[in-house]
């Protein structure tokens, strides 16, 4: 911390003293305060050279003080050092203070009315000067310069005590000892008193405080021309710089006259004593009385100070010689600081016999924000009240010192009375405290201004009091445990917030955890009631995200912004404050560790493809949509990426896709748990049965609720059919080799009739003749016949179906040759019958015979003629061996129906026999061998008649013949009629 705020080191120039002068200075401060708005966002304050914890002085944290480098009209002597000739004006910008992000803060003094003359005369010469003033110089320059204790840059200081005290070590002069502040902030005389004649300075100096517009930190020479904003002045404070004597020959002392500010006269002046740097031991006391002056544009009156003993004697300051060769000086002070209210500049009155110096610096109270950087800075300008330390009200006059007139005051005796003046906190602020920061201090958890003491003491080092914490309260306890619990879209209201003062108060929660505070994030404003405790409001936003510390799945505690201002538009109506930018009064209060509890829904959608394949996969979760329709919607592909936000009450969840092969699975049951990791107060949310992947869930509370939905692939079937020629018979009793996505080599399917057996690649069809087959995976198949039905001619090739996939887990066969409507076509095998015919005598074979053949299939009327010579007539049912007597008849059809062989003609010569023969064609056995030939007897010659005409026998044969046809007819029509 000592070298936060330390812009840069300047030692200075050393002055030169040709003797031991008594030393005496000015130092003066004022004190700008808001009455006007200024917006804009503002990081850290910084003090342009002061040091936090440099110097022991109460109001480091408040004090910026102006440098004097690149004051205007000015020369630099021999030495130097920068001189304001005498009649001459000089103007100042002090280095611009960053208080804000495109905002600074400088002050601009004028110093005019400039007169240094001094005459003196020694042994009859009268010695002549007019020196002018130095600026820029460096208080400290003086070992007895208390000023420098209070107030430096912490290069050789630390709270006040030297560093490295070398300037008391025997054989060192004080003149080679730097025991200097390091802050050129210092004007002073440039010519010192004579022959124990003091060399006077009179000067006129006024201040005004601005706020410059700049995006970066702007030169000295570019504020005149940069937008900026006038701010009123509170008051003015001067101090004794250094140390001063009053005795004979070296009298010494202080003089400033008020001036007022505009609106005020003398009378409304007051005058507060701040403080008092002294060397422990020392016995000199600080006086300050209000008299005349010899100003040179006419007499003023206005507060002088100097040293005088406890009684009013005449005094030393505290800075000794020490003993010993050479000599050293010790000690230093009294240098009082007072504060004049309602003044902005001063005439001025420097009388001393050495050098004497007057500085200036900028009093802002302001405080910070102290959330991560993230979330911008947000700074008020503050007034605190002004207590004690008023001369003629708290501090009593005491008697004239010695030699003196009008009325006076021993600052030391105030000071050990603990009479000097006490600050307290603004009207309007928020909670009972209000500390004032040196810059922002952007921490982890808004906590790191806590840990920094402002030294003053009106606050203690935590100033966020508006609200009261504390983690272990119960709900309900006027305690706030700093959890928020509340749902999207609901309002959210804090009570009690302690105020103070008449102005707009506005709230901000990080509902987003995004680390800014949006405008959507704000409270709707109230104005601090007299009760002093306010309430306010937030519509929680949609987008609000659960955030609770150590909680899987959630962001961490996030972060609350108060703000308070008394601020007036122009029309006199409350400013509203923003969540960044500065304020001209009030207060701002940054919370971290505020948990927020939302119920919250997370969507998971997973996938079990167990039917997909390497040839056809499946769908990943991503390419569905899981969703929820509430007064808050949230959908995501596969997933919605984790807890978000929703609403109370009842919502549809929903799944969808738009891919094709969705229809290819099955939607599960919505399932619906409290996430896991889940800092649970109670868990009460339920969900109902799911219908087509759409189930309503009730969410309670602030609930965790994680659901999940599995879809499963659908597997695939195949179907397909044995038919006959004609497309629609079915045809039982073949087998079939499968091939396919996961399919073991040589796998048979065998056509299942009746109860079928249950199994991996086994037909599920129990009608014979038609397939099916189930639990397959997504791919292509093929079917080849590895056995045909009996009876049938046996088909070649492979037979393939449609694509197993998502959009249709249903496989058919393709429509190709051979197949019919989903069936493969096989045609019927045809047998055939053979015999002989012989001569009953010898063996002997007998060609001509005819034949009649009936049958299933074989047209009425057919005659199987014997062909006795190659080539035999082809055509159906005809003789199809040369050989005489030899018959084989093809092409008849298998079946259950017998065939009948009738001879209807005998060869010539022969007896007829019209014996039928049955016979059946099977699958089993189609071609049909009579064993035994059929037998035919020679027929005797019948004798003529004498009359020449045919014998009798001619006409008993052919009666015979047609009653022998006649029965044969008979059988056949019973035959089929019983069929």
């Amino acid at each position: 911390m000592k070298h936060m705020l330390r812009h840069a080191q300047r030692d200075g120039t050393r002055c030169a003293r040709r003797y031991r002068p008594a030393l005496s200075g000015l130092t003066a401060l004022f004190l700008a305060a808001s009455l006007a708005v200024c917006y804009l966002v503002a990081p850290a304050a910084q003090a342009v050279y002061a040091a936090p914890d440099g110097g022991s002085g109460r109001f480091e944290s408040v004090i910026d003080w102006i440098d004097w480098t690149e004051a205007s009209n000015v020369n630099v002597d021999n030495n130097g050092r920068m001189i304001l000739p005498d009649g001459v004006n000089s103007t100042v910008w002090s280095t611009p203070s960053r208080i804000g992000d495109g905002l600074w803060r400088s002050s601009q003094c004028s110093i005019s009315e400039v007169e240094t003359h001094y005459e003196v005369t020694h042994e009859g010469v009268t010695e002549t000067y007019d020196a002018g003033l130095v600026v820029g110089y460096d208080t400290g320059s003086w070992i007895g310069d208390g000023m420098a204790r209070l107030y430096n840059d912490s290069t050789r200081y630390d709270n006040g005590v030297e560093i490295d005290p070398n300037y008391g070590v025997p054989g060192i002069s004080y003149r080679n000892v730097n025991v200097r502040s390091g802050l050129p902030i210092g004007i002073a005389n440039a010519q010192g008193g004579r022959y124990n004649e003091s060399a006077n300075a009179y000067f006129k100096i006024q201040c005004k405080t601005y706020i410059v517009e700049s995006a970066v930190q702007p030169t000295k020479s570019e504020i005149a021309d940069l937008p900026k904003t006038e701010l009123p002045m509170e008051g003015f404070v001067y101090a004794d710089a250094e140390g001063s004597n009053w005795k004979s020959g070296q009298y010494e002392s202080e003089t400033v006259a008020p001036i007022p500010m505009d609106g005020y006269g003398a009378s409304d002046v007051k005058w507060r004593y701040l403080e008092t740097a002294r060397s422990q031991g020392c016995t000199v006391h600080s006086w300050v009385g209000q008299r005349d002056f010899p100003y040179p544009t006419g007499v003023k009156n206005g507060f002088q100070l100097r040293p005088a003993t406890a009684s009013g004697g005449e005094a030393s300051e505290c800075a000794t010689r020490t003993t010993g060769s050479p000599s050293n000086y010790e000690g230093y002070g009294p240098s009082s600081i007072l504060f004049m209210e309602k003044a902005n500049g001063g005439y001025v009155e420097l009388k001393g016999g050495g050098v004497s110096a007057i500085a200036f610096g900028v009093v802002t109270y302001l405080d910070y924000g102290d959330a991560p950087e993230s979330y911008g800075s947000a700074a008020s300008l503050f007034q605190p009240n002004w207590e004690r330390g008023e001369l003629g009200e708290d501090i009593a006059p005491s008697p004239a010192p010695v030699g003196a007139e009008g009325t006076w005051y021993d600052l030391s005796a105030a000071q050990e009375a603990g009479q000097a003046v006490r600050v307290s906190a603004p009207d309007i602020r928020l909670g009972n405290f209000t500390d004032p920061d040196i810059f922002q201090y952007y921490s982890e958890n808004a906590d790191l201004d806590d840990r920094y003491d402002s030294n003053v003491d009106f606050s203690p080092p935590d100033d966020e009091d508006a609200l009261s914490i504390d983690p272990t309260a119960p709900v309900g306890s006027d305690n706030w445990d700093g959890i928020i619990r509340t749902a999207p879209g609901l309002e959210w209201t804090k009570h009690d917030i302690i105020c103070h003062g008449e102005g707009n108060i506005v709230g901000w929660i990080d509902w987003n955890h995004n680390g800014t505070f949006d405008d959507a994030e704000a409270s709707a404003p109230t104005v601090c009631p007299a009760s002093g405790r306010a309430s306010l409001t937030w519509t929680v936003p949609s987008d609000v995200v659960r955030s609770v510390d150590g909680e899987t799945g959630s962001a961490s505690s996030t972060f609350m912004r108060l703000r308070i201002t008394g601020d007036r538009n122009p029309d006199g109506s409350l400013v509203v404050p923003r969540a960044t930018g500065v304020t001209l009064s009030g207060e701002v209060e940054d919370y971290g560790k505020i948990t927020v509890m939302v119920p919250t829904l997370e969507l998971i959608k997973t996938v079990d493809n167990a039917y997909a394949s390497e040839q056809v996969p499946g769908l990943s979760a991503e390419q569905w949509t899981v969703g929820a329709n509430g007064t808050v919607a949230l959908s995501g592909q596969g997933s919605t990426g984790g807890p978000r936000a929703v609403d109370q009450g009842s919502m549809t969840l929903y799944e969808s896709s738009d891919d094709p092969q969705a229809v290819g699975y099955q939607a599960g049951q919505w399932e619906c748990t409290e996430t896991p990791g889940t800092d649970s107060e109670t868990y009460s949310s339920t969900v109902s049965e799911s219908t087509d992947g759409e189930a309503t869930l009730t969410v309670r509370n602030q609930d965790r609720v994680t659901c999940t939905i599995a879809n499963t692939t659908k597997p695939g079937t195949l179907t397909w059919n044995k038919v006959e020629v004609d497309g629609s018979t079915a045809i039982g009793g073949s087998q079939w080799t499968l091939s396919g996505p996961g399919v073991p080599d040589g796998t048979v399917i065998t056509d299942c009739v009746g109860a079928c057996a249950a199994g991996a690649y086994t037909d599920q069809d129990p009608a014979a003749g038609a397939f099916s087959l189930t639990g397959l995976r997504w791919g292509d198949y093929a079917i080849e016949e590895a056995v045909a039905p009996a009876g049938y001619r046996p088909v070649t090739g492979s037979f393939a179906f449609t694509r197993i996939e998502g959009s249709s887990v249903e496989g058919a066969l393709i429509e190709a040759e051979g197949v019919v409507n989903g069936g493969v076509v096989n045609e019927r095998l045809t047998g055939s019958v053979s015999w002989t015919k012989t001569d009953a005598d010898n063996g002997e074979p007998l060609a001509g015979a005819a034949w009649g053949l009936t049958g299933p299939e074989v047209p009425e009327g057919t005659v199987v003629d014997d062909c006795v010579a190659e080539p035999c007539t082809p055509g159906a049912y005809r003789d199809e061996d040369p050989a005489a007597g030899s018959f084989k008849v093809g092409g008849l059809v298998w079946s259950e129906e017998s065939y009948v062989l009738t001879e209807v003609a005998a060869p010539a010569g022969y007896q007829m026999d019209a014996t039928p023969h049955a016979f059946v064609i099977t699958t089993d056995s189609l071609d049909y061998a009579f064993a035994e030939p059929f037998e035919n007897s020679k027929t005797s010659v019948p004798s003529l008649p004498l009359t020449g005409g045919l014998g009798s026998d001619w006409f008993l044969i052919g009666g015979g013949v047609l009653a022998l046809v006649a029965l044969i007819v008979g059988i056949v029509r019973r035959r089929r009629a019983q069929a």
